[in-house]
């Protein structure tokens, strides 16, 4: 079965979900948590407070943007030259990752901060729709490029 058939077999199944209360205890229990995600409050029965509210919560892969003191225009930073030097140093010296020596390499490296510079993408909320593997996908495309 492909993914798409998979995908269109699993909503239609959401919507025959027969909710029950134990499954609306355990709902309940995970969303007080607050973990960083929700458990999906279309499951809960019809009669339950939190019924459907992830459905009005954010919209799919909206971007947190970051607060007006936290961060500079990415590439407007005074040290912006300096940090992509570095960045880039390992790419400009050798031909491919394997050819790096380890004694080259930093104990650790962090692309947030990289002479104080973060080369990385703000976040993103999928909300309560599980759509994080292909965030995930698509990030890791961003970043590549």
């Amino acid at each position: 079965m492909s993914q798409h058939k998979r995908l269109a077999h699993k909503l239609m199944n959401h919507h025959k979900h027969q909710p029950s209360n134990d499954q609306d205890l355990l709902i309940t229990e995970i969303n007080d948590l607050n973990l960083g995600w929700r458990a999906d409050t279309c499951k809960l029965q019809k009669t339950h407070p939190d019924y459907g509210t992830h459905c009005h919560e954010s919209n799919l892969a909206e971007v947190k943007k970051p607060s007006e003191t936290s961060k500079v225009e990415f590439g407007k930073q005074p040290n912006f030259s300096e940090a992509l030097t570095e960045a880039q140093k390992y790419a400009k010296k050798y031909q491919d990752t394997a050819s790096i020596p380890d004694s080259e390499l930093p104990l650790n490296f962090d692309w947030r901060n990289v002479s104080g510079v973060d080369f990385t993408n703000p976040h993103r909320d999928q909300g309560a729709c599980a759509s994080c593997s292909f965030q995930s996908f698509v990030q890791i495309i961003e970043q590549r490029l």
